[in-house]
C-alpha cells in the first residue's frame, strides 16, 4: 500500500480500609509494586489497600516516566494529521483506500513506551540534516522507515523511494512480516509545515525474487547499502537522578 498526504510511596499491610477505587485503576501500580519491592520476597499474603494507587502517583520514578513519555505525543498528532487527510479524501494511494486504515491501525497500536522510542526516532530524521533515512524495529515486531526529503521533491518520487527503502528494510528483517514507511519534508529548513507520505509492506512470505529486487534496490540506488546499526537502550521508567532508584 503506498500513500502520500498533501497537505513513591506504597503501603502494604495486614490490614487496611474500604478502597474507593475500581480495582481496574490499581492494576498498574499492583503490577508496579510486584515487579520492584515484592519480586524476590517470600511474602505470601498481600492486602492492598486505598494508599497504593495515589502513592503510586506520587513517585519519583512515575513523574519521570511521565517526563519522559512527553515525547510520545508527537506520534499522536502523527495520527490524527494522518486520520483528517484520510477522512477528507486528501490521500494518493497506488491501492484502495481502506489500506490507509490498515496503517493507521499499526500505529495506532503501539502502546505508551513504544510510541516514544518511535517519536523520538522519527523526530531525529525530520530534525537531523545528516540523516536522511532510518530503519527502526519497534518491541511491537513492526519495521519502520523513515524518510526526510527536501520539500521539493515530487510527492510521487517521494513515495518511490520510501517504498524501495521499506522493500530493502523488510529483506534487512527476516523476522519481521510488516514494514511501515513514513516520508515527509525535511523539518529543518525553517519552513512551516509537514506532509506526510505512508507506505506499508507486508509480506509474510519472502520469496528469492523479493531478496534478488530488495539486493538491486541496495546495490544500484545506495538504499541501506551499508547501514550505520547502533544500539541504544531505554527505560520505560528512567532513573530518577535524585537517589538512582529505578522502578
Amino acid at each position: 500500500m503506498l500513500g502520500c498526504s498533501k497537505t513513591g510511596a506504597s503501603r502494604c499491610a495486614t490490614t487496611g480500609s474500604a478502597s474507593s477505587f475500581s480495582p481496574y485503576s490499581r492494576l498498574p501500580a499492583y503490577s508496579w509494586l510486584q515487579a520492584s519491592s515484592l519480586g524476590n520476597s517470600e511474602n505470601r499474603l498481600l492486602v492492598i489497600d486505598n494508599t497504593l494507587w495515589p502513592g503510586f502517583l506520587e513517585a519519583e520514578a512515575y513523574k519521570a516516566r511521565k517526563r519522559a513519555d512527553r515525547a510520545s505525543y508527537s506520534w499522536d498528532n502523527l495520527i490524527e494529521y494522518i486520520s483528517k487527510d484520510l477522512i477528507a479524501n486528501d490521500l494518493l494511494y497506488a491501492q484502495p483506500p481502506f489500506e490507509g486504515e490498515r496503517v493507521l491501525r499499526i500505529l495506532a497500536r503501539e502502546c505508551r513506551f513504544y510510541r516514544r522510542l518511535l517519536a523520538e526516532n522519527l523526530i531525529e530524521v525530520l530534525l537531523g540534516g545528516n540523516v536522511r533515512s532510518r530503519m527502526f524495529q519497534s518491541l511491537s515486531g513492526v519495521v519502520y522507515v523513515f524518510l526526510a526529503v527536501e520539500r521539493t521533491i515530487d510527492y510521487q518520487l517521494r513515495i518511490a523511494e520510501l517504498a524501495a527503502r521499506c522493500l530493502v528494510a523488510r529483506s534487512r528483517h527476516p523476522n519481521a512480516s510488516t514494514v511501515v514507511g513514513i516520508v515527509s519534508g525535511r523539518a529543518d529548513d525553517g519552513e512551516k509545515g509537514l506532509s506526510f507520505g505512508l507506505c506499508l509492506i507486508d509480506k509474510p512470505e519472502w520469496s528469492l525474487e523479493d531478496e534478488a529486487e530488495a539486493n538491486w534496490l541496495s546495490e544500484n540506488l545506495g538504499y541501506f547499502r551499508s547501514p550505520i546499526t547502533s544500539t541504544r537502550h531505554w527505560d520505560e521508567y528512567p532513573v530518577v537522578p535524585a537517589n538512582n532508584e529505578r522502578i
